[in-house]
């Protein structure tokens, strides 16, 4: 991958990142303890949108346990693109496997030094996996959307949308 972001600056925007959650996830704990233990979820879903104007570059990291699992860039064209523009939206191709653990996702958009930081463990809720959307606002913000248990969930499977 050509673009990289390191893990200093990953870890300095995950303080501003984390106030910037919205949709349905909140504080509250989903039972997971930060170890990978038995009760703690499955990144089962990772989606992207874009709802501005502009098309968008989002660098991605997702850890698992603290290990990275995932690494990309994804180029999304603007909300009301033409014939020849880039998809609005995507599901991320999941590169980890069906284990459980502590995962954390990280956003940044291109041009921008701060990103978003969703630790899974402090979403509230106790899934068996979550479905998560990150989505590009028209001021260049992240709202995160979170389904618990969606369609397709290798240890569960339901889809509680919020």
């Amino acid at each position: 991958m050509g673009d990289s972001i390191s893990r200093r600056a990953i870890l300095a925007a995950s303080a501003a990142g984390a106030s910037a959650l919205a949709g349905c996830g909140g504080q509250g704990g989903n039972g997971g303890d930060g170890d990978g233990g038995d009760d703690a979820p499955l990144l089962s879903t990772l989606r992207l949108s874009n709802s501005a104007d502009q098309a968008v570059t989002i660098h991605l990291v997702v850890e698992r346990d603290g290990e990275f699992v995932h690494r990309s860039t994804q180029r999304l064209g603007p909300q009301n693109g033409g014939a020849d523009a880039a998809p609005a939206e995507t599901t991320v191709e999941r590169t980890w496997s069906d284990e459980t653990g502590a995962f954390t996702i990280n956003a940044r958009l291109d041009q921008r030094s701060e990103g978003l930081t969703v630790d899974l463990s402090e979403l509230s809720g106790n899934p068996s996996c979550w479905g998560i959307e990150l989505e590009v606002t028209q001021n260049g913000d992240f709202n995160v959307w979170t389904t618990e248990d969606p369609e397709g969930c290798p240890v569960g499977g339901g889809g509680n949308e919020s």
